[in-house]
């Protein structure tokens, strides 16, 4: 019996609108009918508004119909678009109007706008976890505004500054429980930092360093809440390591740590000294239960070098590295990052993200993974001459993979087919370069394992980070045909080409891809292309803006 949409009740369609975001709902339903009309707005779902990828006269319309008189109601706000600025200039409420906005992301692009969008923070009397990238870069002032925000409990910051962060000299103290900095900070700045969140529970650093090579100082403050702590180290000397963990790590209860080095010698291998790890783990991280650590050493040219170095990471008899361990179910991992590298886990986390360069090394923890969504293949993966998909299904569960990254110089086509028959809810697909035989790109795009994939794969950004031809672009749109976002490099002299087929009228295999960036923006591009598709009538409402070098065409 056929059942048409209209014919549900309303609380069927609600629950229809839970699997879906926000803004194709407005696409789907909005000029439907007058009932669907109300149904996508006057839901008493909480309204949370992604725009990662959206059409230019989509956002448009979805700023003007749902943002704009809704904004009191907006409990989430993702914007993640390059061109958030010229959305907020024109569009945009007042963020005094989101009086129940819980979580903000936003990408910055400019550093005075970030100021005023911060002054306007404050008083949002909801708002507990912010995001923000930023593609320019800022004072690290910036930090004193953000911290004074009243309600703040998570905070991820992703920028580029060009001074260094001073300590907070006030009785004033943020309320941040869980921070994640992803920019590279000092060791000095490090004490800074914490000076303004003494309530931080979970802390994450992805680029601590050192700028002076003379031993840190103690600092007179103290983190009593922190219980989890993750850090990413560059050259930093294990006294200087040790001196922080006096300093801060008494309560905590999980540690990662990656710690790299470039010189073997210099204390290269300190962070290898298993007694010095009891002792350190033993008077100062008592209550550590979860530990997690990788060290990698990239510079061991010399056969005597590995040597050295292997001596301090295996042990002779099951060619592990051990460490101590405050648990009797000590868990010992071989290396799977990195030749020169070696992970040890005890009671480790779930995994989501993995890197690999060889499948026999990680053969041996098949069905370990259960809850990876992202996988990386190294440059160094040696490609397998039967089915790699067929291989990782053994391994991993490839279906529930989002993310794939493949930074291998010559990575079959076929076995990227392969892949994807397995891995069909990927949404993000990144590429050093797409290897393909100018012979095969024809006979390829009516190929059985090409149509299948099309067919059955998510795919909606593409990012190739080598330049691709025509016909290679053509190939992506017939196996991808859901793609939105699109990031290459081209030649120069196939800018008219490709603009041309992009954006030409009979072409449905590019109907959803609405953000197009060229990797490296040449000189007076923006002009070429704009002039383009104003005299050939590619387009006829669309925008285009350069930021860090990248051109960005958003229609």
């Amino acid at each position: 019996m056929l059942t048409l949409l209209e014919s549900l009740s309303n609380e069927l369609i609600y629950e229809i609108f839970e699997y879906l975001h926000l803004h194709h709902i407005f696409q789907a339903f909005y000029d439907l009918n007058e009932r669907f009309q109300y149904l996508s707005i006057n839901s008493n779902l909480p309204i949370k508004v992604d725009i990662a990828s959206i059409s230019l006269a989509t956002c448009e319309q979805f700023f003007e119909h749902i943002v704009s008189r809704h904004a009191a109601r907006i409990k989430s706000l993702r914007l993640s678009s390059p061109f958030i600025l010229d959305i907020c200039e024109f569009l945009f409420p007042p963020m005094t109007n989101f009086i129940q906005l819980e979580s903000l992301s936003l990408n910055i692009t400019d550093g005075e706008y970030l100021k005023q969008m911060l002054d306007q923070l404050f008083s949002l009397p909801s708002l507990s976890s912010l995001t923000i990238t930023a593609t320019v870069y800022i004072s690290n002032k910036i930090y004193q505004k953000l911290f004074r925000l009243p309600t703040l409990k998570s905070c991820r910051m992703l920028l580029k500054t060009y001074d260094h962060m001073t300590p907070n000299r006030t009785k004033d103290f943020s309320s941040i429980e869980h921070l994640v900095v992803n920019q590279r900070i000092s060791f000095e700045e490090l004490d800074a930092l914490v000076s303004y969140v003494p309530n931080v529970h979970h802390l994450s650093i992805h680029h601590l360093t050192i700028y002076q090579e003379n031993r840190r100082t103690r600092s007179s403050f103290t983190l009593n809440y922190l219980t989890k702590i993750s850090l990413k180290m560059n050259d930093v000397k294990f006294y200087n390591f040790e001196l922080i963990v006096m300093d801060y790590f008494r309560h905590v209860q999980t540690l990662h740590l990656l710690a790299q080095s470039e010189r073997l010698y210099e204390s290269g291998t300190d962070y290898l000294d298993t007694d010095r790890w009891k002792r350190l783990i033993s008077m100062y991280i008592p209550n550590l239960r979860t530990f997690r650590f990788q060290h990698i050493n990239h510079n061991l040219y010399s056969e005597t070098d590995r040597q050295i170095y292997q001596a301090c990471v295996y042990h002779p008899q099951s060619r592990t590295a051990i460490f101590f361990s405050r648990n009797s179910k000590r868990k010992h991992h071989d290396q799977t990052k990195n030749m020169w590298s070696s992970m040890n886990d005890i009671n480790q986390d779930p995994i989501h993200h993995i890197y690999l360069h060889d499948l026999t090394r990680v053969q041996q923890y098949a069905g370990k993974f259960p809850h990876v969504n992202e996988l990386t293949f190294l440059e160094t993966f040696c490609v397998p001459d039967d089915s790699l998909g067929l291989s990782l299904q053994l391994i991993l569960p490839v279906v529930q993979l989002t993310k794939l990254t493949i930074n291998c110089l010559d990575f079959p086509f076929e076995q990227l087919l392969e892949l994807f028959r397995f891995a069909s809810n990927v949404h993000t697909l990144q590429l050093f370069s797409l290897s393909l035989d100018e012979t095969d790109s024809i006979c390829n795009q009516q190929n059985r394992l090409v149509r299948l994939a099309s067919q059955t794969n998510r795919v909606a950004k593409v990012i190739i980070e080598k330049t691709i031809r025509l016909e290679q672009l053509k190939l992506l749109a017939i196996l991808f045909p859901r793609l939105e976002n699109l990031l290459i490099d081209l030649y120069r002299q196939d800018l008219k080409t490709i603009a041309e087929y992009l954006w030409s009228k009979s072409n449905n295999h590019t109907r959803y891809l609405c953000l197009l960036c060229i990797a490296h923006e040449r000189e007076n591009l923006l002009n070429e292309l704009n002039f383009l598709i104003k005299s050939e009538k590619l387009l006829s409402r669309y925008t285009l803006k350069v930021i860090e070098k990248k051109l960005y065409v958003w229609w």
